[in-house]
């Protein structure tokens, strides 16, 4: 973590010499004979495993500022439910990630941590808000980690940082004690769930975090990849707003469908559903519908009053305490608020036909592949301009529905490609079990040194 961080500056926070101390606790459990291998295992299955945790996701004693200037210093007082889950299981906790300003935008950038480079191109983002944990993740520094996804924000920068990530069903994992705090109703659209690098480690976090509520998703059950039934789209059609999925993306999605082809019993089936189109329509009416929480009051910590004027030009001489695309959120926000709310009464009722749908569809033995995001991760500001691209991955939050992004290579710039694979409510187990098996035929995570190593011998034989 110490080599990585001036590379990419994906952590804000540490606590490497409590962590020794829990380590040297661990040590002398294993070697005192008081508990077998048996009951170690059963008890505490992460006994000894060091992970790191987006810093939404509070760690007792580190900071909790949401990359907000007004939080400066802030420290989480205790842990949040899915970190205490992890301590119980034997985990240590070792950093907490870099994030957006206050979780809003799909770039980590904020004005108190700064800027998080993508380790397989530092020009690039690796997308947001879990980015820190994701570029930590990929440069092999951390070995699991811990995100939250209320818009994409584990799928994203999963995708852009070529890992494995785990948006879970609704009301499975708890978001207690975590910050922002953001109302009951949105709350329940918010995704804690598992980053790593491998898919075998899927399984096991979502066993730990999803505490008593694990008999739900029925994790013990074995999957039977031949009976799964699999469903696709390679776009939403298309849309005025959104730039089209890549020819890269398209091809990594076409190899997944190609292969369970081969080994499923039931030939892949490629399906549209014209409601896509309108996902990021209908993800902002619905949350800005349940959520009173006025935006532009929230970034500020209730301490004044937000001048959206002044604090544009501000931010064009760099001299705001508040990203722009934070800033202009905060303008829509208060804009939106003047609309009657039953106008995104179709909207919720397209909410609940999709979720019908998709559940009706899948069952407890299919899933759905589709894009994560049009395309491979962008440059630095770059989605600034293209905010409908998002329209992918944020519509799985308002359904609820569990997903899981799976790495698919590299593309022709050395950037990760990768796809979503969606499930019906609860069938957490089995587009885990997908991931694992596509990870298996397409080979998963690839190290950033190795595409460099590969770089660097090409330039030296030209």
């Amino acid at each position: 973590m110490e080599a990585v961080q001036p590379l990419i500056n994906a952590y804000v926070d540490e606590r490497f010499q409590e962590a020794f101390e829990d380590a040297r606790k661990v040590d002398a459990l294993i070697t005192s004979g008081v508990k077998t291998v048996d009951e170690m295992e059963r008890e505490t299955p992460f006994l000894g495993v060091p992970f790191s945790a987006k810093e939404a996701v509070s760690v007792k004693g580190l900071f909790a500022t949401g990359g907000a200037v007004f939080r400066k210093g802030e420290r989480a007082e205790e842990d949040c439910d899915a970190v205490r889950l992890f301590r119980q299981a034997g985990g240590i906790p070792l950093v907490v990630t870099n994030t957006s300003e206050m979780c809003l935008w799909w770039e980590t950038y904020n004005k108190l941590h700064g800027k998080t480079n993508n380790p397989y191109d530092t020009t690039r983002t690796p997308g947001g808000s879990s980015g820190g944990e994701s570029s930590l993740l990929t440069a092999a520094a951390s070995v699991i980690g811990i995100g939250t996804d209320l818009g994409g924000s584990i799928r994203i920068p999963a995708l852009f940082s070529g890992i494995f990530g785990h948006k879970p069903s609704t009301g499975v994992v708890s978001n207690g004690n975590q910050y922002p705090v953001v109302k009951e109703a949105v709350r329940m659209m918010i995704g804690t769930g598992p980053m790593c690098r491998y898919a075998v480690d899927l399984l096991p976090m979502m066993k730990v975090l999803s505490g008593n509520k694990r008999d739900m998703l029925k994790l013990d059950e074995p999957v039977n990849i031949k009976k799964v039934r699999v469903f696709y789209m390679e776009d939403d059609g298309g849309y005025p707003f959104r730039t089209p999925v890549s020819r890269e993306i398209k091809k990594a999605l076409r190899k997944a469908v190609g292969h369970f082809d081969t080994v499923c019993e039931i030939k892949p089936q490629k399906i549209f559903k014209e409601r896509l189109q309108d996902a990021v329509e209908t993800w902002v009416c619905v949350i800005e519908a349940l959520n009173d929480q006025q935006l532009c009051n929230e970034i500020v910590g209730y301490q004044k009053k937000l001048k959206f004027g002044k604090e544009v030009l501000k931010s064009m001489a760099g001299k705001s305490k508040h990203t722009f695309p934070v800033i202009v959120l905060a303008m829509l926000d208060r804009y939106i608020r003047n609309f009657d709310v039953k106008l995104a009464d179709p909207f919720f009722k397209m909410r609940d036909e999709l979720i019908d749908e998709f559940n009706e569809l899948l069952g407890e033995d299919g899933v759905f592949l589709y894009p994560t995001y049009p395309d491979t991760a962008p440059y630095h500001n770059e989605m600034m301009f293209r905010p409908f691209n998002i329209g992918y991955s944020v519509i799985f939050n308002i359904l609820g529905l569990p997903v899981t992004q799976c790495p698919m290579g590299l593309g022709d710039k050395g950037l990760p490609l990768g796809i979503q694979i969606v499930g019906a409510m609860n069938s957490d187990r089995v587009t885990m079990a997908a991931a694992k098996e596509l990870e298996r035929v397409f080979g998963g995570w690839i190290s950033p040194c190795d595409v460099r190593k590969s770089s660097i011998t090409l330039t030296e034989i030209v």
